[in-house]
């Protein structure tokens, strides 16, 4: 009989800058070897004894570390104006596949674009006070309206604009906004929309001229103000921001709505929402399903 044995360590390493700890585990293994008297001539009975010992690694993050702590000026900062080197009180930002800046600019009633490593900006959009902006994976520019209740679409190949939600008067009827208030598009090109007066969220198909209720209504969200679609983690969840300091998130396949961050009472709590003078306005999910608020 020949016994051989396998020895699986895992390790942790310190790294002594001050800082937060995190501990990571690196695993190394050991294979097991068989005696040079063990011949293939032999009816040997091999056993084998498995040992796993562990020990601490430490990777320690240094607390001076930062991402660009001075930030850029990329649009604007030539004071408030409505020239095109100007902005006065920009609405909302989006970027393009080529990592193009876009601006809404409402007091000028415009849409800036600034591209990237360059200093050219060129006026998309007029005559319109764009609210909230989005910009879909073929790079066409989506943007509310709340004035005529519209969410309207600015096409990549040709510059055309045209209505994709709302039918130009509020109202509370499937084909109808009432002041919108943010925007997402899905990979299928289906609009979502914040239908805020009316306190709901609507989902609009591509070149459907009625919208389908998803969630919402008097008693369900209360000012509902930001929006974000799932297509990652769970094909399809909603997440809404409300004025009622908090964000939930729906699910198409059990209709349900479940509260994810802050509470039904205000706060500056690590559970809640809303300080004395900001309300959440915005919601952002990333790949790990972390909630990011403004």
């Amino acid at each position: 009989m020949v016994t051989a044995s396998t020895t699986t360590s895992s390790k942790r390493t310190t790294i002594l800058p001050v800082g937060p700890t995190i501990s990571v585990p690196i695993l190394t293994t050991t294979s097991p070897s068989i005696p040079s008297d063990a011949t293939t001539h032999e009816k040997t009975l091999v056993t084998f004894t498995t040992t796993t010992t562990t020990t601490e690694e430490s990777i320690v993050l240094c607390e001076a570390a930062r991402w660009f702590p001075n930030g850029i000026v990329v649009a604007g900062g030539n004071g408030g104006g409505g020239a095109m080197n100007q902005l006065y009180k920009p609405e909302s930002i989006a970027f393009d596949s080529q990592q193009n800046l876009y601006v809404s600019d409402p007091s000028f009633s415009r849409i800036q674009k600034y591209s990237k490593n360059s200093e050219e900006i060129v006026t998309l959009v007029t005559s319109v006070k764009a609210g909230e902006l989005f910009i879909d994976r073929y790079d066409n520019l989506y943007f509310t309206v709340s004035s005529s209740h519209t969410v309207q679409k600015r096409s990549a190949a040709g510059g055309s604009v045209e209505v994709v939600a709302g039918n130009g008067r509020y109202g509370a009827a499937l084909n109808q906004l009432n002041a919108p208030k943010a925007v997402y598009v899905d990979r299928e090109e289906s609009v979502y929309v914040v239908d805020m007066n009316n306190q709901r969220i609507v989902k609009w198909l591509k070149k459907s001229t009625t919208g389908i209720m998803l969630f919402g209504g008097t008693g369900v969200l209360k000012n509902p103000v930001g929006l974000f679609v799932d297509e990652v983690n769970e094909l399809g969840a909603v997440y809404v921001c409300t004025h009622n300091s908090k964000v939930v998130k729906w699910m198409p396949n059990t209709q349900q709505l479940i509260t994810v961050a802050g509470s039904d009472k205000a706060g500056n709590g690590i559970h809640q929402l809303l300080n004395p003078h900001m309300k959440p306005n915005s919601v952002i999910v990333n790949q790990l399903q972390s909630t990011s608020l403004p």
